[in-house]
């Protein structure tokens, strides 16, 4: 037996990370550290999901540098090696 997957309108799929993306990079810069962490964390959920790996390391290196800036390394260091291996 033979299964293929197909588009279904009951079957959801994942929205496009970059405009969150975008959105969490304006919140850092403008210092909205909070809906900046909201957004990227979203934003690299999906990411992961769509498997791309540029997109990806940018979002995760843009919430480690939110992270930073919170003053939570602990968050912050294992965001910025994971992009940094992306990046390479």
């Amino acid at each position: 037996m033979v299964y293929c997957t197909v588009w279904s309108p009951h079957r959801p799929t994942p929205r496009a990370p970059q405009p969150l993306t975008d959105q969490g990079q304006e919140a850092l810069r403008t210092n909205d550290l909070t809906t900046a962490a909201t957004r990227l964390a979203e934003a690299v959920a999906r990411w992961r999901v769509m498997s791309d790996p540029a997109g990806l390391a940018n979002a995760l290196h843009t919430l480690g540098v939110v992270y930073a800036r919170m003053r939570e390394p602990v968050r912050a260091v294992p965001l910025l090696e994971e992009a940094s291996g992306l990046f390479q």
